[in-house]
């Protein structure tokens, strides 16, 4: 069972962007090992997730990437397959670009997330910290 991800450019500044945002996401999941996810990731501009991030976290401020987690959502069954929605990613990459950060870093960021790994704890950023490395490496980033 593979996962379904959809990514989805809210401006045609961006839209350049959706392949490899998918194609980089696809990746991260089957490394992971992870199947039978709907995900759902929107690249926007820093005015739309400065919005995000005042409306949703209190932080009148642009970021790079924001992750909002579908807890309890109900599995979806097409084509005879089950799948669960894990939540919604957003990209800023004219925030990324400036902050010389990198795209495929944030997304592999968020969608850890998604699956549940934080870095509020020591503990818990460490376990994230170290698969992300994991990630990064095989992926030459």
């Amino acid at each position: 069972m593979e996962n379904r991800i959809l990514v989805k450019a809210l401006s045609k500044k961006y839209k350049r962007l959706e392949k490899r945002i998918l194609l980089n996401s696809e990746k991260v999941l089957k490394y992971i090992e992870r199947k039978g996810f709907i995900l759902e990731i929107f690249v926007v501009s820093d005015i739309r997730i400065r919005t995000l991030n005042s409306q949703f976290r209190g932080k009148d401020k642009s970021t790079n990437v924001l992750s909002f987690e579908l807890k309890n959502w109900p599995t979806v069954v097409s084509a005879g397959k089950r799948l669960r929605p894990i939540g919604e990613i957003y990209l800023a990459p004219d925030y990324i670009r400036r902050e010389n950060e990198s795209l495929e870093r944030l997304l592999t960021h968020g969608i850890l997330h998604l699956l549940g790994y934080d870095h509020q704890k020591k503990g818990d950023s460490i376990r994230m910290e170290n698969l992300e490395k994991r990630v990064f490496r095989r992926f030459g980033l």
